[in-house]
């Protein structure tokens, strides 16, 4: 059967399945481990986005604090 190729450039679900099943147990575990690294990799990348994010704000915040309290 010949592989499909999407628009997006990513595997349907149908390709994937085939992909993996026909992976031995060892060769899927691995794969699942690799994807979890990924995936940490992914969310630790987005909390840190986050926490500067978050941070900018709060030096906002202060700064508009101390503009209110210098005009006082």
């Amino acid at each position: 059967m010949m592989p499909k190729v999407t628009t997006s450039g990513r595997k349907s679900f149908d390709e994937l399945y085939e992909e993996y099943s026909s992976k031995s147990i060892p060769e899927q575990i691995n794969n699942l481990k690799e994807l979890g690294r990924e995936l940490f990799n992914k969310v630790d990348k987005i909390v840190d986005q986050l926490d500067t994010i978050i941070e900018g704000i709060e030096r906002e915040e202060s700064n508009i604090e101390e503009a209110l309290v210098d005009d006082s």
